[in-house]
């Protein structure tokens, strides 16, 4: 945990750029709290595993076809 935070609290910077951006003034704090940063970088985080690409599969995607033996090529 106190890793994440010196993580977060160095940059962090990069987050209070972009709430220096917003108009909406309570959510503008949000982001700058500390624990806006945490929660935000945690989506951030949660969402980059979720879209890990496979290369492989996108290969064999295209070049390759899915029959009921099992995958033939294009």
């Amino acid at each position: 945990m106190f890793r994440k935070y010196r993580v977060v609290r160095r940059k962090g910077r990069h987050i209070d750029e972009l709430a220096d951006r917003m108009s909406d003034r309570e959510l503008r704090e949000a982001f700058r709290s500390m624990g806006g940063k945490f929660v935000i970088s945690h989506v951030i985080e949660k969402s980059l595993r979720q879209n890990a690409l496979d290369g492989l599969e996108v290969w064999i995607e295209q070049h390759f076809e899915t029959t009921d033996d099992g995958l033939a090529r294009a």
